[in-house]
């Protein structure tokens, strides 16, 4: 999905829809507060003015303060089971850098073409996979961090390519637990 945050605002402001946030979502905000150094916790996620993301769909993105607290722990590369921790509740006033661009509702026009094309090189065993079960099982990748329901997968193998509707995302840990594996669920485009 071609997903970024487009503005913050309050957890509870009237006026702006909500939506689930998937994997894709997630990443986007990952991603912003990166680019903008945010620190702040999930207490300030629902009590802060500009605590919640609002996406370039026009939908905001809400958590409970141990979700958002496990986003932004993630964001500041903090990957352990317990970091949302970090984050999840009240941070001292000297250590919080809230956003900035704050969102507004009255001049906004989502967008609405989000779908791209991802592509995938795999081996003879997952290309013949895909097509019999409807399905990828694959180690997770940077380059996949946006894909969600409605993208394309093309899958490429051998000098073949052949398309996929990508109807289901999943995260999951590896038998190691170091390392995540994207199963994700195709439907022949």
């Amino acid at each position: 999905m071609k997903y970024r945050v487009v503005g913050w605002i309050s957890y509870d402001e009237e006026g702006v829809a909500d939506a689930p946030a998937d994997d894709a979502a997630v990443a986007a905000i990952i991603d912003d507060i990166r680019a903008n150094n945010y620190v702040f916790s999930g207490w300030h996620h629902q009590e802060a003015l500009q605590g919640a993301p609002v996406l370039n769909d026009g939908k905001r993105r809400v958590f409970s303060q141990r979700t958002f607290g496990a986003i932004m722990a993630s964001a500041h590369g903090y990957n352990g089971p317990y970091d949302y921790s970090l984050f999840a509740f009240q941070l001292p006033s000297e250590e919080v850098v809230m956003a900035k661009s704050w969102f507004c509702v009255k001049d906004f026009v989502p967008e609405t073409d989000l779908c791209e094309t991802f592509e995938r090189t795999v081996s003879r065993s997952d290309y013949e996979r895909a097509q019999a079960e409807q399905q990828l099982c694959t180690e997770d990748a940077d380059e996949l961090r946006y894909i969600g329901v409605g993208d394309t997968l093309l899958l490429c193998c051998e000098g073949e390519r052949m398309a996929f509707a990508v109807e289901g995302v999943m995260r999951r840990p590896k038998a190691d637990a170091e390392a995540y594996e994207l199963v994700l669920t195709l439907r022949r485009a």
